[in-house]
């Protein structure tokens, strides 16, 4: 790998890597795709599967990259894990490792929220993650990033 991939604060997990054509390429098991292996991609990548191999939320009610219209643009949502009727259930905003996850990108999720109403949010760069649920009044961090279960009891 040309690409120096920082060590993230998350778990192993099995991320599948490869060089082609001069290019680094990461696995993304979702979409089935060879991606260009980018900083924020090493992240989102590994988010997913963290949340997948630790987590216990399935590939099949995951998607990456999901297109969204708000207001009136085109918006692309990092990871939304749905829960068993397919609603979305969490979404991920991911960056890079050495971007601040700072008030701007809490925005960017919130207005996810607005569009996809999951009941949790999480922003990560991989080395700090934040997960917290949203309601009119207030925003609530949670002290832990839920498991699929946990989350689908309802």
């Amino acid at each position: 790998m040309s690409l120096k991939l920082v060590k993230l604060n998350l778990p192993e997990v099995p991320v599948k890597l490869k060089r082609e054509d001069g290019i680094d390429m990461i696995f993304d098991p979702v979409r089935k795709l060879w991606l260009q292996l980018t900083p924020e991609e090493w992240v989102r990548q590994s988010f997913l599967l963290y949340m997948h191999h630790v987590n216990n939320y399935p590939l099949s009610l995951t998607e990456t990259e999901k297109q969204i219209q708000l207001y009136n643009t085109i918006k692309r949502v990092d990871i939304v894990f749905n829960d068993r009727n397919y609603q979305p259930r969490v979404i991920v905003e991911c960056k890079a490792p050495h971007i601040k996850l700072n008030k701007s990108v809490f925005e960017q999720v919130s207005r996810y929220y607005f569009s996809l109403a999951a009941e949790t949010l999480i922003v990560t760069n991989g080395m700090e993650h934040f997960a917290f649920k949203m309601n009119e009044k207030e925003i609530q961090f949670l002290t832990e990033i839920p498991k699929f279960e946990q989350d689908n009891s309802k």
